[in-house]
């Protein structure tokens, strides 16, 4: 496992490490193989867990606001405490 690691793995991970590398990466919804639109909202919840971390903001409120929209009306109820408990977290920092 860790040949494989030093051999393939480690200079993939370490790109995504620093957070603006991730950053962008999820904004390019560009994390490999994932590509299907039903993924978005993976990518949105992502940035808005990375986001929170910088406190309330009109960035992530768009963030939250797109994944009520446009989220899955299977996953409403999901999205609605996801969305109470990352307004919550960005408003204790």
């Amino acid at each position: 496992m860790t040949d494989q690691l030093d051999r393939a793995g480690w200079h993939v991970l370490e790109r995504m490490f620093p957070r603006e590398a991730l950053t962008t990466r999820l904004h390019d919804r560009d994390l490999g193989p994932m590509r299907p639109p039903t993924f978005d909202a993976f990518f949105v919840r992502a940035e808005a867990l990375l986001l929170m971390d910088d406190g309330p903001s009109e960035e992530l409120d768009r963030r939250l606001d797109s994944l009520l929209s446009n989220g899955m009306p299977e996953h409403r109820e999901h999205d609605e405490q996801f969305d109470a408990w990352v307004r919550a977290q960005a408003a204790a920092c």
